[in-house]
């Protein structure tokens, strides 16, 4: 597959959402499909991303699902400070390959179809719009999860982004169509009782008006292990540059198809940005 090719007919045609692996929008889904969305940098793919797949499937299986589709999804104008298309078609290949490592694992029965986008959009609420227009459901659309990490999730409650409206107004829409899948784990900047403690006072009404109690119901906190609680895309880039793809540190962190990946592309991490 010529990622490169995909990347630069994309930028060229000013597009605003692609799809280039899948089958989300070409099949049609039956509406009692679950579609979980991540967003990221896949700079690269880790295994903290896949475990946040791996929760939320087993999330929605205890609550009756058995069918689910997951899109990976990467906004281009936000992955990177400085994009550069090389960076991003190897960012797609990539995803590929994490879309085949989530595809072939043991779902006990559950049904997990995996496609890959581009976006060029940043906020989540145009995302939503893109994504809805892609995917045939028929009569009822479904409610679409976001599997996002903590501070994600202030982010899109920022009254900021969306001043001189408030966030209550803004979103309204919105937070009808959508949940999320929230990873809570210690980051370095919010400790795991204030992620605790925001979702609680937002249950309580404590914020607002700007972010409605009834919005707390819609936010579904998922806790990591040990195992996978450090994990990050700068982690693994750090780990390449400094001890190399055959570190050991890497078996633990990203899946063997994404070491593989790097082994081949040795540089592909060399000139390093800042996520």
């Amino acid at each position: 597959m010529d990622y490169y090719q995909q990347y630069t007919e994309f930028v060229a045609k000013n597009g605003q959402f692609c799809l280039f692996d899948g089958s989300l929008g070409v099949k049609p889904i039956n509406s009692g499909t679950k579609v979980l969305v991540l967003d990221s940098s896949y700079n690269p793919p880790h295994l903290a991303h896949f475990t946040l797949v791996k929760n939320a499937i087993e999330f929605y299986g205890h609550r009756g699902f058995s069918n689910f589709h997951v899109l990976l999804l990467l906004a281009t104008n936000n992955a990177d400070k400085r994009p550069k298309p090389a960076t991003f078609d190897k960012r797609m290949a990539m995803m590929k390959r994490f879309a085949d490592f989530i595809s072939i694992q043991n779902w006990n029965g559950m049904q997990v179809g995996v496609s890959c986008a581009l976006t060029t959009h940043g906020k989540f609420v145009d995302k939503l719009v893109d994504i809805s227009k892609l995917i045939n459901f028929g009569i009822e659309m479904p409610v679409i999860t976001f599997l996002v990490g903590f501070d994600t999730l202030i982010r899109i409650f920022n009254p900021v982004y969306y001043e001189p409206v408030s966030v209550a107004e803004a979103l309204r829409s919105f937070m009808e169509s959508v949940e999320f899948c929230c990873l809570r784990r210690e980051d370095g900047k919010y400790t795991l009782d204030f992620q605790e403690d925001y979702i609680n006072k937002i249950i309580n009404g404590e914020e607002e008006p700007q972010i409605p109690s009834n919005w707390g119901e819609k936010i579904h906190i998922l806790s990591f292990n040990e195992s996978v609680k450090n994990i990050s895309s700068s982690m693994v880039r750090d780990v390449v540059n400094n001890k190399g793809s055959d570190a050991i540190d890497l078996k633990d962190s990203i899946p063997m198809v994404i070491v593989e990946y790097i082994k081949q592309n040795p540089s592909l991490f060399k000139n390093d940005i800042e996520e």
